[in-house]
Order: C-alpha cells, then structure tokens, then sequence
C-alpha cells in the first residue's frame, strides 16, 4: 500500500493564552452548577500542528493514521501546556475529520509523534471507519475532497 504523504503545516499560526474560545464544539461538562465552556478545537489542532509537525496535519485530507494511544504519548509530552478538555475536543476533532477516517485504510501506516511508522491499522479499525464514512454518506453528511476544496 503506498504511504500517505505528510506535508508541513500552515505557517502563520499564532495562539495566546488559553485556547478556550467560541468554538461550536462544545467540551463535557459533568459539574451541573459549571457554564458549559466552548473550545476551540481548530486551535488546539493548529497548536498540535506547530508542536508535532511529522504526526499533525492542518490539512484534513493529508493526515496519517495515528498511533493508537497517542493521547498517553501527548499527556507526556505536553505536561500539562494544552488543559486535559481542550486536548480531548482536538484530539476527537481531528481523527474524526472526514480525511482522517479516509486515510484508516488495513495495512496503511499508524505514525507517533515524531512521525515514525510504529503499527498498522488493522481490518477492524478499517472497516470501524468506513462505516462512519457510510453513515455519514448516507445522511448527506459526508464532504468529500473534491467538494471540500475551496
């Protein structure tokens, strides 16, 4: 199978402070007298990006499939600089990207932090997100490359 290429990501990119903004997406909130905070999950990929240029893409269409367990590998990593509920938003918002879950193909390279090749992504997880990919299509839901440039 060939080897999605990566491509470096945007330049430009500037985040101050807190990545906690008016974004749609919303983090949990299991504390019933807390205002539910809006994370800004395009921030929190953008600072990943800048951060882990081999393993985050910008580009939706250019991810590679992820180690599974990098969460732990980023918690180490990052030590605290990006809040746990901000990293979860970005973290789901990334490999829940419709170009993400394409390139979730069985045999396709899974990639850590520094961009190294450590497993493949099995049948299962394949066939886990082509049926999100189908769902999706099937509730007009699904943006495919050619439609999602701009």
């Amino acid at each position: 199978m060939s080897r999605l290429k990566r491509r470096e990501p945007a330049e430009g990119v500037n985040l101050a402070g807190s990545l906690v903004a008016q974004s749609s997406q919303s983090a949990p909130n299991h504390s019933p007298t807390s205002t539910p905070v809006q994370i800004d999950a395009d921030a929190v990929i953008a600072a990943l990006c800048r951060r882990f240029p081999q393993a985050f893409d910008l580009d939706p269409w250019s991810r590679c499939p992820l180690k599974v367990g990098i969460r732990k590998d980023l918690d180490r990593a990052l030590a605290g600089a990006i809040p746990r509920d901000e990293l979860t938003a970005g973290l789901a918002a990334y490999v829940n990207a419709t170009g993400y879950l394409a390139a979730l193909v069985a045999g396709e390279p899974r990639i850590d932090l520094a961009g190294n090749d450590v497993d493949l992504v099995s049948e299962g997880q394949a066939k886990v997100a082509a049926d999100i990919l189908a769902s999706r299509r099937k509730r007009g839901l699904l943006v495919d490359r050619e439609s999602a440039a701009p």
